[in-house]
């Protein structure tokens, strides 16, 4: 399951937990931009897709991988079931 391996993936690069004890991401950006991952919060499980914050503080989204991995997370943004039930279907 690609969601399991996106998971695996991120885990391997020493990111066990998403943030660390003061609230800062263990992760670079091209780790999760763009990934598919399934969570589960209050009994409830739910696919996310990374995003980068649009504010432009960082210039990471304007970087050849940073473009690339933007599209994609958008691309799977389109395509994930819920969102193409409720928009496009």
């Amino acid at each position: 399951d690609q969601i399991l391996e996106n998971a695996r993936e991120v885990s391997d690069h020493g990111s066990s937990s998403f943030l660390n004890r003061n609230g800062r991401a263990t992760y670079k950006l091209d780790q999760v931009i763009g990934l598919t991952f399934r969570s589960e919060w209050f009994g409830t499980t739910f696919d996310w897709i990374a995003l980068p914050h649009p504010s432009g503080l960082n210039t990471w989204n304007h970087s050849t991988i940073g473009k690339e991995r933007i599209s994609r997370a958008l691309a799977s943004l389109r395509s994930h079931p819920a969102i193409a039930e409720t928009f496009f279907g």
